[in-house]
């Protein structure tokens, strides 16, 4: 029962009311972690909240404790499901759009010698850098893809950019891109990308025994103990990090 309720006072946030978790929060006078733990499902959502978004959003308590009927009271429906409807047609939107670049990934002929060639090659000198005693230069070069040497899995592969300081002793600051693999699987040792209670971060997992961890790479930032009751989802596993010196 708390699961469920839980389930939809965060469809309503973010669907129906567009709030963060810190925004709506301040708006019912409580806490971020409290808003977590109500749509995570380990405490249940109060009367007085339930009360408050009927009230002041129009949401129906009976669709928020029962899930039947519609999510909006009668004099407001209207109103937010021309919202609703909107989001809902610029997801169908975005699926097609996904749906036609699958397609034509799909349908690409190879290249051949007479076709252009879109693709642009660095080159790269054959004579290594030190970071030591200096060493003699070669002027011999080849040429270098570097989409093939950093997109390892082409269809399970994106970009992000950090934000935060969190991982700066591993070599990630603000403002950098991490190239991250969405299908690789999260080992021990990794930096990975994890979506806890809604919110996206980058840390290194640590796993002895049963005991997992979120590690930052700052002494700042606290850890991020992993339960079983922990709301975590796994995204990716990072794979390349992009920084402007």
């Amino acid at each position: 029962m708390k699961n469920e309720v839980g389930r939809r006072h965060k469809f309503v946030r973010e669907t129906v009311l567009s709030m963060t978790v810190a925004d709506y929060a301040d708006s019912q006078s409580t806490t971020a972690a409290a808003v977590y733990a109500w749509e995570a499902g380990r405490r249940s959502v109060p009367h007085s909240v339930i009360e408050s978004l009927a009230t002041t959003h129009g949401i129906s308590a009976t669709w928020m404790l029962t899930g039947q009927g519609d999510v909006l009271s009668d004099r407001t429906q209207p109103k937010v499901k021309n919202k609703l409807d909107t989001v809902g047609e610029l997801r169908f939107h975005l699926d097609a759009m996904q749906a036609l670049l699958n397609r034509l990934d799909q349908e690409q002929e190879p290249q051949t010698e007479n076709q252009p060639n879109n693709v642009y090659y660095l080159p790269m000198l054959s004579s290594r850098v030190s970071a030591g005693v200096p060493v003699g230069v070669e002027d011999a070069f080849e040429q270098v893809d570097l989409m093939e040497k950093l997109v390892e899995h082409k269809g399970s592969m994106c970009v992000l950019t950090v934000v935060g300081d969190s991982m700066k002793d591993a070599g990630i600051c603000d403002g950098d891109m991490l190239i991250v693999d969405t299908q690789a699987e999260p080992k021990h040792g990794h930096i990975v990308i994890a979506k806890v209670y809604g919110e996206l971060t980058v840390k290194r997992l640590l796993i002895q025994g049963k005991k997992k961890v979120l590690q930052a790479e700052n002494p700042l930032f606290a850890n991020i103990d992993i339960t079983p009751h922990t709301d975590i989802e796994f995204i990716a596993v990072v794979k390349h990090c992009i920084k402007k010196l």
